[in-house]
C-alpha cells in the first residue's frame, strides 16, 4: 500500500479520533439534546464507548505528524504499526464506535455546529470497509481471549475463516482502498500466519476439524499423505507409534463406554491381537475419517476414544497440549511483573511459583 493511500486511512482515523475528543468535551451539552428517554439512553452509551476508546490512546493524536514523504518502503504494505504505535484492534474499536452511532454523532456534530467533522459519502464507505477488514482478525483474538487454553488444533479452523472471509471482502466491496488491503493481506497470509505441520496434524486428530478443504489444500500443496504427517509429527516430538499396545478398537459409535477386560483378554490382545487385526496407523486414520461428532473437548473425546485408536492418541496425548498462541505465556509474565516489584524483591521463587500457580487456578479450588 502506497503513501497515498495510507495518508488517505491515516486521515480518516484522525478525523474519527477529533470526532470522539468533541463529544467527549461536549458531553453536557449533548445530554440536552434529546427528550425521550429511548434516545437519551442511546446517547449516554455513545459517550460511554467514546471515553472508553479515548482511554486507549494517547492525550495527543498519534497519525497528525506522520512524514508520508519519509514513508517510502517501495510500495510495500507494513501496516499501521511501522508508523503509528496504536494497534489495529484500537482502531478498530475507534472505528466500530462510529460506524454502530453514525447516525447519532451526525446529529451531535450538527447541534455543535462542527460541520467540518462530518463523515462525507466516501468516508462512511471507507469507515464500514476499516470495521469489516479488521472484523476478521478481531473475531480470531477474541477467540483467543476467551479461551482459556486455545491449542493448535484452533489454528487451522481461523486461517480457513480468515481466508474465506478476506477473499469475500476483495469479490464484494466497492472502495478501492479496501480491495487493495484485503489483496495484500491475502497476498501475504501464509507468510504472517503459517500452517506449520504440526497444526495440520492438530486438525486431523480433531473430529471436528480433520474434514476442512484447507487441510486437502495444505497435503496437496507440501505433497504430503495425512499417514506421513502423522508420522513425520511422531517422529519429530520422539513420539513412538510403532510399539503402541494395541487394542480391540471399539467399532460401534453407540458403545461410548469402556467394557472392564479379564487378564487372558489383555494379555491375547497385546501378544497376538487376535480380535480385531494388528492396528495400523492408516487404518486408524480410515476409521476416525468416519467421526463426524463435535466434541466439546478434543482432549476428553480421546479420553474416551483411546482404546480404539491407540497410535493416533499417542500424538494427540502431546500436539492437542500445545497452545496456538503465546498469550498464555505473556500473561503468566505480566502477572508475574505485579507480583515480584521492587517492595517485594526479597520473595522467594518458590513462593512466588506457588503463589502464580494459585492465580491461575483459583476457579478450581474450593474453598
Amino acid at each position: 500500500m502506497k503513501s497515498k493511500d495510507m495518508k488517505e486511512l491515516t486521515s480518516l482515523i484522525s478525523k474519527l479520533r477529533k470526532i470522539q475528543r468533541t463529544l467527549i468535551y461536549k458531553h453536557t451539552q449533548l445530554k440536552t439534546i434529546y427528550e425521550d428517554d429511548k434516545h437519551k439512553h442511546l446517547m449516554m452509551i455513545l459517550l460511554e464507548e467514546c471515553s472508553q476508546t479515548d482511554d486507549i490512546f494517547d492525550a495527543e493524536s498519534q497519525f497528525s505528524d506522520v512524514n508520508f514523504e519519509e514513508f517510502n518502503r517501495g510500495g510495500d504494505f507494513t501496516g499501521l504499526k511501522s508508523i503509528s504505535t496504536v494497534r489495529w484492534n484500537c482502531v478498530f474499536k475507534l472505528a466500530q464506535v462510529h460506524l454502530n452511532h453514525i447516525g447519532s454523532i451526525k446529529k451531535c456534530l450538527e447541534e455543535l455546529e462542527e460541520y467540518d467533522l462530518i463523515l462525507t459519502k466516501q468516508d462512511s464507505i471507507l469507515l464500514g470497509g476499516v470495521v469489516e477488514l479488521l472484523d476478521v482478525f478481531n473475531v480470531f483474538t477474541t477467540y483467543i481471549q476467551g479461551n482459556d487454553f486455545p491449542t493448535l488444533n484452533s489454528l487451522v479452523l481461523f486461517y480457513s475463516e480468515i481466508k474465506d472471509r478476506l477473499e469475500t471482502i476483495h469479490l464484494m466491496t466497492t472502495d478501492d482502498l479496501i480491495e487493495k488491503a484485503a489483496d495484500i493481506l491475502l497476498t501475504n497470509l501464509n507468510r504472517r500466519m503459517p500452517l506449520p505441520m504440526e497444526a495440520i496434524a492438530s486438525a486431523l486428530l480433531d473430529p471436528s476439524t480433520q474434514h476442512l478443504k484447507i487441510i486437502n489444500e495444505w497435503l496437496n500443496l507440501e505433497g504430503y499423505s495425512k499417514v506421513e504427517v502423522i508420522e513425520t509429527v511422531a517422529q519429530s516430538m520422539k513420539i513412538n507409534i510403532h510399539e503402541t499396545i494395541s487394542e480391540a478398537p471399539i467399532l460401534d459409535d453407540r458403545d461410548t463406554t469402556v467394557q472392564p477386560k479379564s487378564l487372558r483378554e489383555k494379555l491375547l490382545a497385546k501378544h497376538i491381537n487376535m480380535i480385531h487385526g494388528s492396528s495400523n496407523l492408516e487404518q486408524e486414520l480410515e476409521l476416525f475419517a468416519q467421526k463426524k461428532e463435535i466434541p466439546a473437548c478434543v482432549l476428553s473425546f480421546w479420553r474416551q476414544n483411546e482404546s480404539s485408536f491407540p497410535k493416533m492418541s499417542a500424538v494427540a496425548k502431546v500436539i492437542l497440549g500445545i497452545p496456538a498462541t503465546t498469550a498464555k505465556s505473556e500473561s503468566a509474565f505480566s502477572i508475574a511483573g505485579c507480583l515480584i516489584q521492587r517492595r517485594r524483591a526479597s520473595i522467594e521463587p518458590m513462593r512466588a511459583e506457588k503463589t502464580l500457580f494459585i492465580h491461575d487456578n483459583y476457579d478450581l479450588f474450593n474453598f
